[in-house]
């Protein structure tokens, strides 16, 4: 934990990031933080549980804009993105807009890995399993920046 930046100039070190992300989703081990402004957003889109994963599933390397220490996990790393996406509000209407998506990976507990596998959401084999707090799912409030362009 602390306030300097974490430095990530490797691509396939994202591309490592994103794939544990995306295992996380594909195995509905994920959660959106009810912050304001993630509320409203999937408020305003109407956007299930599905239609959020799906577009979290569309992040790839070149929307990475940053990581940083977390500051609620001891030795966390917090991964912030820039993404394009075409959305449709309550009203019906269409528009591509850019997200901010700002995610943690999380290593899962004995329990928690435990209480997986007998509930058949988990193969016993798997070592290395996350689960994924997703802090920031909404419009961008600033200008996009992203590393690898």
């Amino acid at each position: 934990m602390g306030e300097q930046m974490v430095q990530i100039v490797n691509r396939a070190f994202v591309e490592l990031i994103l794939e544990r992300f995306k295992h996380c989703l594909f195995g509905d081990r994920f959660s959106v933080i009810q912050r304001d402004k993630n509320r409203h957003f999937i408020y305003k889109h109407s956007l299930n549980r599905s239609q959020i994963r799906d577009t979290l599933c569309q992040l790839k390397v070149e929307d990475y804009w940053q990581s940083e220490p977390s500051k609620v996990v001891i030795d966390g790393i917090v991964h912030k993105f820039f993404m394009q996406a075409t959305l449709t509000n309550f009203a019906g209407e269409t528009r591509k807009t850019t997200l901010h998506v700002k995610f943690e990976l999380i290593k899962l507990s004995e329990i928690e890995k435990t209480a997986l596998i007998e509930s058949g959401k988990l193969n016993s084999d798997e070592e290395d399993v996350d689960r994924t707090a997703v802090i920031s799912f909404h419009e961008a409030e600033q200008p996009a920046e992203y590393a690898f362009h």
